[in-house]
């Protein structure tokens, strides 16, 4: 639930991932553990205005779809268990 909101929220910083860090290491959670380095996307501003709304794009795509991936793969594996 928290991550929902935290994926949810308008403003997402680093540190405010860092606390999921090592709950998605103890799990296994890849979608989460990369999400928390994609996050450093949104400091992109510093570096050029023009390209930060296309990094924050790229960093959301990219987080969805391995959430999406790893979701789909986890059904398979709990079907062929069942």
């Amino acid at each position: 639930v928290i991550g929902v909101l935290l994926v949810l929220s308008p403003v997402v910083n680093g540190w405010y991932v860092l606390w999921i860090l090592p709950f998605a290491c103890l799990v296994g959670n890849k979608p989460w553990l990369l999400f928390s380095f994609l996050v450093m996307a949104s400091y992109s501003w510093w570096y050029s205005k023009e390209l930060a709304p296309t990094l924050r794009w790229f960093e959301y795509l990219v987080f969805y779809a391995v959430l999406f991936l790893w979701h789909i793969r986890t059904k398979e594996k709990l079907a062929k268990i069942a």
